[in-house]
């Protein structure tokens, strides 16, 4: 039989004199990864400790008026002033953000003129409260920052798909996938900066509903049906930096089948991503990527970022 021990305030400020000792400080020479684990220490245990310690690290924090919180992993400020939410790179001079303008369907629709009635942050979960019951929710993490909404009713849209619009703040512009289930975010030389996908609509019983998006010059539409659907419903897209892919995907129709991935190295701004079943029979730097005669002949792509472009 174990026992368990019940936390207590010593065991409370013992989790934080361990994270002092073991997280990596900017005077230390040796770093401990993240995945290494403590001697003594249980894996649960851990994982518990790294999750408080990202939280707190991705918290949000008042300055000038507004909320503000920095993501380390996609390299970014995003400011929240209560009407919306901009997003600064460290490096790079493009900015964006969204703006929630108005809701309810292409015929009759809502203007959102006034910021947000209340505007509050736990740690690393922001939350603007809008008219009618619709919360707007934010949460600052490792994969990005997730945007999402809450309806607590349905709007006056009767026969109609309900539609969120949003203004497109900074220079970026929009690009639709072909599903419409995610946005690219693309500079004026067409390369891409921003995702802003994952996009999923459900209900209070989990059921999922139709939905997508649109692109109309500064602003995007979120369109969702909720025929049949139990209110609150909950819209829950997140955003991130442009991901990478192979340079020859798009020529190869089995691209899928390269493994492309299976083996990543990352140093400073350069990362290698190893694709071992790539089948081009190019040997050495930039050859003709199209050729597929050699199968399994394997590739290393070679990425390096400059000024927040790989």
């Amino acid at each position: 039989m174990t026992s368990r021990t019940v936390p207590t305030l010593y065991s409370l400020l013992a989790t934080v004199v361990l994270l002092a000792l073991l997280l990596p400080s900017a005077g230390t020479s040796r770093v401990r990864r993240s995945t290494d684990l403590p001697s003594g220490l249980a894996v649960a245990d851990w994982k518990a400790i790294r999750h408080e310690y990202e939280r707190h690290r991705h918290a949000a924090f008042p300055s000038n008026g507004e909320l503000q919180a920095r993501n380390f992993h996609q390299q970014w400020l995003s400011r929240f002033d209560g009407r919306g939410f901009t997003i600064q790179p460290d490096a790079g001079a493009w900015t964006w953000g969204l703006e929630l303008e108005s809701y309810g369907s292409t015929s009759r629709r809502q203007v959102l003129t006034k910021p947000a009635a209340t505007r509050s942050s736990r740690l690393e979960r922001i939350e603007y409260d809008w008219v009618n019951g619709i919360r707007e929710w934010f949460v600052n993490d490792t994969r990005g920052l997730e945007h999402g909404l809450t309806l607590s009713s349905r709007p006056d849209v009767e026969g109609h798909d309900v539609e969120l619009r949003f203004r497109v703040r900074g220079d970026l512009h929009a690009v639709v996938a072909n599903d419409g289930r995610s946005l690219s975010f693309d500079d004026a030389s067409g390369h891409p900066k921003l995702r802003y996908s994952g996009l999923k609509v459900w209900d209070a019983k989990g059921a999922p509903l139709p939905a997508f998006f649109q692109s109309h010059g500064n602003s995007i539409h979120l369109r969702f049906s909720d025929a049949g659907a139990v209110y609150p419903i909950t819209i829950d897209p997140i955003i991130q930096q442009a991901y990478l892919k192979a340079s020859n995907a798009a020529a190869r129709a089995n691209s899928a089948g390269d493994n492309f991935g299976a083996a990543v190295a990352i140093s400073g701004e350069t990362v290698v991503v190893g694709a071992p079943y790539e089948s081009s029979n190019a040997t050495g730097v930039n050859g003709n990527q199209g050729n597929t005669s050699l199968n399994g002949a394997g590739a290393a792509y070679v990425f390096v970022r400059n000024n927040g472009t790989w």
